[in-house]
């Protein structure tokens, strides 16, 4: 996946890009770890990440261990 001419990735692509499970993107989303905005309406809405935000996370202390097994719910 050839993401080195985009700014703008949606969960997938950003999962990929640091080696996390789209899910947990999802996840980061949702606690506020990651900023991101949605696209679409309704059911087929769907979210878009800064590609600039996967350079936050070590300046977050981000633990991927940690975001997946912490505070489960």
């Amino acid at each position: 996946m050839d993401l080195t001419n985009k700014d703008i990735l949606s969960v997938r692509e950003f999962a990929f890009y640091i080696q996390a499970h789209p899910n947990t993107v999802r996840k980061m989303i949702r606690t506020g770890q990651i900023a991101a905005f949605r696209v679409g309406m309704g059911i087929n809405s769907s979210y878009r990440i800064a590609k600039s935000e996967a350079l936050r996370l070590p300046l977050m202390n981000f633990n991927l261990h940690e975001t997946l097994f912490n505070g489960e719910q």
